[in-house]
């Protein structure tokens, strides 16, 4: 195969099974939401209670029981001025694992993805989940190591190489859904697409709250063992278990265009080339608004449980139960919306990715302003649609046809959700590398603003939160207003067509 070859969107590869292999796939339809669900629960182990933990007693060198009073209902004056000097130590390290991973990752991810599609998904799962493997291997042996011997908290970084290297969360997204397009008809798509998404999210709501309990039950240990234990049952799951889809080609072959520098050129290309009806004005602001929403997005993440446990004292259970209340709410309120906004009242992608960003900007202001717990589950409710504008975004751009065609309300849902998890054409491809760019400035910038500000005012970072979706919000009206002015120009050209 030569270098130069096209990259192909996924409902276009030729090399598919076909004939029996189609009826052996569809025998085996079901086969990969097991190790889905493996990896997924793995995933929310909690971690942060442990570098703050072994920062207070390794770094500061203060006595275990002090330390081990952090975090939990029995702290004191004493210890909330201890987790006030420990915090901008620990939010280094949680930085600097976040930069590898998203660096690496994404480098990884572009070149991962399209190569799927040419040659299987099955090794780009089995490379994610052996990636994954080895990165709670790592944090597992440091954990057992440190219950013996003092060990600096900086030593869990290591950790995020092998997860980087296999392309991580974005790999495996990208690759189980452009599988389950592979496996599917058509008709049938929208609703497998919709068992998946059910599977992550009791996946992530079930490993969030037992991870905390069984950390104060038993220990960090045996929680990164149970998630150690799952990824591996989950691997050979995939190995034993998920058929390919994609024909095989030579060794040769598949690792030559692992290197195609063509899919960087497509891609930069993608984003400069000329449209008509000021339609590449129109890709720029959306792209600006998701990676202005990445920066954010990625920036106070991390940052959110050591707020809460610096403002509210929270113990892991107050915060699993919360995030718990926040997804569960946040995918309720955004099918909601989707139905009665767009199926009931017609409201276009660009309205509703307005009203997601206002939304999330209303959550990040009370988040910012609150003085007691129940102010943030009140910060819950007005941020229920916030998810809408992550999914809505890239509907505008991948958009295939005309929305007239779109049909019933739950498979445009669920089709628009898919359109965040895998990369379908080089427009796609372009998004994750805005997201990844400014997710690389987002960290270190939430958190040296956080170290700033965390003995005055810890959350300032939900400020700066409010200004960027506000940002967004006017990125938004911008594009509403072009589409008013363009709407009576020739028929639209999808701008994923001939790219």
């Amino acid at each position: 195969m030569e270098n130069n070859q096209e990259i192909q969107p996924v409902s276009d590869v030729p090399s598919i099974q076909s004939n029996s292999g189609s009826n052996r796939l569809r025998r085996n339809n079901f086969t990969l939401e097991p190790s889905l669900f493996l990896i997924v629960f793995g995933w929310t182990a909690v971690f942060t209670n442990q570098l703050v933990y072994q920062t207070c007693v390794d770094v500061y060198h203060y006595n275990e029981t002090t330390c081990k009073c952090l975090g939990t209902k029995n702290s004191s004056n004493i210890t909330k001025e201890i987790e006030t000097e420990v915090q901008p130590y620990v939010a280094n390290i949680i930085m600097a694992k976040q930069l590898i991973e998203i660096l690496i990752g994404t480098i990884m991810c572009l070149r991962l993805g399209p190569w799927s599609d040419l040659h299987g998904r099955k090794p780009i799962l089995i490379v994610v989940y052996l990636g994954t493997l080895l990165q709670f291997g790592v944090i597992t042996s440091i954990l057992v190591f440190s219950s013996k011997i003092q060990i600096d908290p900086w030593w869990y970084v290591i950790s995020a190489f092998p997860m980087a290297i296999s392309g991580g969360n974005t790999a495996l997204t990208t690759v189980v859904f452009s599988y389950i397009s592979d496996i599917t008809e058509k008709e049938n798509r929208a609703l497998r697409n919709g068992i998946t998404q059910g599977v992550i999210l009791i996946s992530v709501l079930l490993g969030s709250i037992s991870s905390g309990y069984l950390n104060d039950l038993e220990s960090p240990t045996f929680v990164f063992a149970l998630a150690t234990f799952c990824v591996f049952l989950g691997l050979i799951h995939i190995i034993l278990f998920l058929t390919e889809t994609i024909s095989d080609q030579s060794r040769v072959e598949r690792c030559n265009d692992l290197f195609m520098p063509k899919l960087y050129k497509d891609m930069i290309h993608t984003a400069v080339k000329k449209r008509p009806n000021l339609d590449r004005v129109i890709v720029w602001l959306i792209l600006a608004a998701v990676g202005l929403a990445s920066f954010c997005t990625e920036g106070s993440m991390t940052l959110f449980y050591l707020f809460v446990r610096e403002k509210f004292e929270w113990t892991i259970e107050n915060y699993t139960a919360y995030l718990s209340v926040n997804m569960t709410f946040s995918a309720i309120g955004s099918i909601i919306a989707l139905v009665g906004l767009k199926k009931l009242f017609k409201v276009n992608d660009t309205i509703l990715t307005i009203f997601g960003y206002l939304s999330t900007m209303g959550q990040s202001l009370i988040a910012a302003m609150a003085s007691k717990t129940w102010h943030m589950y009140v910060s819950v409710f007005v941020g229920g649609i916030k998810n809408i504008s992550y999914v809505t975004c890239r509907s505008i751009l991948t958009n295939i046809g005309p929305e007239a065609d779109i049909g019933e309300s739950l498979s445009y849902i669920i089709s628009v959700l898919n359109k965040i998890f895998h990369f379908k054409g080089k427009i796609n491809a372009l998004i994750s590398a805005f997201e990844s760019l400014f997710q690389l400035m987002g960290s270190p910038a939430f958190t040296q603003l956080y170290k700033a500000t965390l003995k005055t005012y810890p959350g300032a970072f939900n400020l700066l939160s409010v200004l960027i979706f506000f940002i967004d919000a006017l990125l938004l009206v911008i594009v509403y207003a072009i589409q008013a002015i363009t709407i009576s120009a020739p028929p639209y050209t999808a701008i994923n067509e001939s790219i």
